[in-house]
């Protein structure tokens, strides 16, 4: 939900680009039922949506997210700064619908092409494997993947 011009207790953080101190009202805050029910409705699976809902919990040490934008480097971020680990991406990735392009992978062709015609390149969090395949045969190409069903698939 966007905040708009509602009081909300500000945040004190630190920016995880620049590490300025962050004290802001929140740009949205988002539940952590909604954040499971964006990837798996209750109506869809009951049982995978609660489990998402366990896993994210667990992440955030809390029910909440917010996003917060830092005033030095204007970076947006959500907060509390957390990146899902093997079971969140285990559950997520139980239905096989994974993007096949997404905005990271353009910027990681971006680094690519500035590299050069070959070069050698780690994808961590691989999912699929969509990125290392849109890259030039040129490049050697290697994963890492946490989601044994997205191991399957690479």
């Amino acid at each position: 939900m966007h905040l708009g011009n509602r009081q909300h207790p500000t945040t004190s953080v630190a920016c995880p680009v620049c590490a300025s101190p962050v004290v802001a009202q929140p740009l949205f805050r988002y539940s952590a039922e909604r954040a499971a029910a964006h990837f798996c409705p209750k109506t869809r699976d009951s049982d995978r949506h609660d489990r998402l809902l366990a896993a994210i919990k667990s992440l955030w040490k809390q029910d909440h997210c917010e996003i917060l934008r830092c005033d030095g480097c204007r970076f947006a971020f959500g907060f509390p700064f957390e990146g899902g680990n093997a079971e969140y991406y285990s559950i997520l990735h139980e239905q096989a619908d994974y993007p096949t392009s997404k905005w990271d992978f353009d910027v990681g062709r971006g680094v690519v092409g500035a590299c050069g015609a070959r070069g050698r390149v780690l994808d961590i969090g691989a999912g699929h494997g969509w990125f290392l395949r849109s890259l030039p045969v040129t490049w050697e190409r290697y994963a890492v993947e946490s989601s044994e069903t997205m191991r399957r698939h690479l």
